[in-house]
């Protein structure tokens, strides 16, 4: 997972999110609320339905946010993200979220470990 959490804060617009996804390279941020509990989900997706810059980000966000805590197993992730049908998971401990797991960072750990492992 990356434990530093791109995040959003709920009064972001779509011009905040256009420019963190396009920063830090990455295709999802959760939105947070202001005690760092995930609220919701943006994702590059979501911004290529908006043109309006200045539209708050809690207007496309989808408020279904997936978590796992910190001490779920990498199979146990795995199961939730593909039984769920999505590509990011907020990690969270008590509530808030301490990092972002993404299908990728599943593939790396796949990748480290030889077929014959998994």
């Amino acid at each position: 997972m990356s434990r530093s959490v791109v995040s959003l804060a709920v009064t972001a617009t779509v011009a905040d999110a256009r420019e963190a996804l396009l920063d830090q390279r990455v295709s999802a941020l959760p939105v947070l609320d202001s005690h760092s509990r995930p609220v919701g989900m943006v994702t590059k997706t979501d911004l290529v339905a908006s043109l309006a810059e200045d539209l708050p980000v809690a207007m496309l966000m989808s408020s279904r946010v997936l978590t796992c805590a910190a001490e779920t197993s990498v199979f146990d992730a795995a199961r939730l993200m593909r039984s769920s049908h999505v590509h990011h998971l907020v990690v969270v401990e008590s509530d808030r979220a301490v990092g972002m797991l993404s299908v990728f960072d599943l593939l790396e750990v796949f990748d480290r470990f030889g077929e014959s492992d998994v």
